[in-house]
């Protein structure tokens, strides 16, 4: 039997409240007794393989990087861009984990720049009302888009943005590698294992998660 884990999630959940706290501990011990069933394991950065390996009396561990497809690649590092306008793209999952909603300070203070938010989840309706709000005209929520049409909104991009809140030091956004792969600038406002993939990239910068002020300064620069 092999597991392959894409995160570990359990580690994830928010100990603000003692139910939380209880929470998580049952989670922890289901899934690190359910880890022992199997022959093998698969993870995906160190920061997993080490997680595990510090559990001990596991079976054999591998790190199998995560990436993607050769023809979407191909594609992407062929790209033609039209950017005659500055623009901010951020392409993922719009959640709880991601604090897109930062966006719309940097967006209130840059309105000679166009910020695109491609994707979905538990925040966007909320976000779009407040920028409705706040009458933002700056900043474009398109919802979840085929793959097609994403190419052309990566061919209108200046700068490529994604975030990830502290807490979630062993996560790897997957679009990071879909990201690197246009050639584009990438900003990335997060800390643990995703900043050492974005370390290797040129014309890649890295920042503290949640910053409106340091988020606008990088892009001033």
């Amino acid at each position: 039997k092999i597991l392959d884990i894409r995160d570990i999630v359990w580690e994830y959940l928010n100990e603000s409240t003692k139910l939380n706290k209880i929470i998580k501990l049952l989670l922890k011990i289901i899934m690190i007794n359910s880890l022992r069933q199997f022959n093998s394991i698969i993870v995906t950065n160190t920061k997993e393989e080490n997680y595990l390996l510090n559990l001990k009396v596991l079976p054999k561990i591998e790190l199998i990087s995560n990436g993607i497809e050769e023809l979407k690649y191909n594609k992407l590092a062929n790209l033609s861009f039209d950017t005659n306008k500055f623009t901010v793209t951020y392409v993922g999952n719009i959640g709880l984990a991601q604090k897109i909603g930062v966006l719309l300070e940097v967006a209130k203070n840059l309105l000679e720049i166009d910020f695109f938010i491609i994707g979905d989840g538990v925040e966007r309706r909320e976000l779009e009302e407040r920028a409705k709000e706040i009458n933002l005209k700056n900043i474009f929520f398109l919802g979840k888009v085929n793959w097609e049409e994403l190419n052309k909104y990566y061919s209108k991009t200046s700068l490529l943005f994604a975030q990830l809140d502290y807490g979630f030091d062993s996560a790897v956004p997957s679009k990071l590698y879909e990201y690197a792969a246009t050639g584009l600038p990438i900003l990335y406002a997060g800390v643990g294992e995703a900043v050492n993939f974005i370390k290797v990239l040129e014309n890649s910068y890295v920042i503290e998660p949640n910053s409106s002020d340091t988020i606008i300064k990088k892009i001033k620069e």
